[in-house]
This record gives structure tokens, C-alpha cells and sequence, in this order.
């Protein structure tokens, strides 16, 4: 019901692959409904539209007879029987399928690939690691920096403070100058 309801306004659209045959494009895979091609000729005159409801509020016969549920049916069928008379491994032996990957993958080669993304990894982390606890280094800022001019250099006595006359205060201010 959609899709007759879209079909129209998808007409006008470009197609991907024009090269396509229009049999395979226009295939409906689990649908049973066939047009044939006097209803799509009735939809490429836009006079017709609406102009019959019972064609489009009509039900469509669905079954599961049509040419995708029997290949579905008998790929089933088929999947079955090689799963059920499959040749088994013996008692003991690697069944077939294990043992080509086995002979396709070189394990000592696989082995080596890994440690060396382990070690790549871990040396990353580490760096990571290292650039997420980093900081800057602490800048003490005065809120009143006249506090180091205040204090009379007579009451000081002698080698108890460093010499500070050569200290350059900032301020905020300053700072972002």
C-alpha cells in the first residue's frame, strides 16, 4: 500500500545505476503483487489519480508460493541436509574448518604483531598518561603588592630575609599586559 502510495513521487528521482536492467530493478522480493504494465501506465497519467479509490484501498493476495519464500524453502532445505550428512571428524582430529584457519594464520607472526601493538600501546598510555597529570608551573600572585615597600628596612634584623629590592611584583593587571 506504501509503496503504490510513493511510487509516483519516486518516479521523477534519478536512478543510482541506469545501466541496471529494469527487471532487476523493479523485482519484489517477498511480495507476491504483479503489476502489470497497464497499472503503471495508469500511474504515469496523473489525470487517473484518485479517481478510482477501490484500486487503491484494495487488498492484495499475499502467499508464501512466490519465487522467493520456495528459494528460501529450498536453501533451507539444502543448508539442513549438508549440516545433518556433513563428513564429522574423528575422535581425536580437528575438524576441517579449524584446521584451514589454523594453516592459513602463521601463529608465530600473529604472535609478534601483537606484542609489538601491545608495546605501542602501553608507550602511548604512558604518554598520555604523563600529558594528562602535567601542570603548569605556579605563579604566586599579590593581591597588594605596595607590601613589600611597607616594611621599614630598619626593623628588619640582619640575616633574617633575603634582600628583595631587586624583586619585580606583578599584579593581574600586569600579567596580561
Amino acid at each position: 500500500m506504501l509503496t503504490r502510495a510513493l511510487r509516483p513521487a519516486a518516479r521523477g528521482l534519478p536512478r543510482a545505476f541506469p545501466a541496471v536492467s529494469r527487471a532487476v530493478v523493479q523485482r519484489r522480493w517477498a511480495s507476491s503483487e504483479h503489476d502489470s504494465h497497464d497499472s503503471h501506465d495508469s500511474h504515469d497519467s496523473h489525470d487517473s489519480h484518485g479517481s478510482n479509490p477501490a484500486t487503491e484501498d484494495s487488498v492484495t493476495d499475499e502467499s508464501f508460493f512466490t519465487p522467493w519464500w520456495r528459494n528460501t524453502a529450498i536453501l533451507t532445505v539444502l543448508t539442513y541436509g549438508a549440516y545433518v550428512y556433513w563428513p564429522r571428524a574423528k575422535e581425536g582430529e580437528t575438524p576441517w574448518l579449524t584446521s584451514w584457519i589454523a594453516s592459513s594464520n602463521s601463529n608465530e607472526a600473529s604472535f609478534e604483531h601483537i606484542q609489538r601493538r601491545m608495546e605501542f600501546i602501553q608507550m602511548q598510555a604512558g604518554h598520555q598518561r604523563e600529558d594528562a597529570a602535567a601542570e603548569r608551573p605556579p605563579i604566586h600572585r599579590l593581591r597588594y603588592k605596595h607590601t613589600f615597600q611597607q616594611s621599614s628596612p630598619y626593623l628588619i634584623p640582619v640575616g633574617s630575609q633575603a634582600d628583595v629590592s631587586n624583586v619585580k611584583i606583578k599584579t593581574r593587571e600586569d600579567s596580561w599586559n
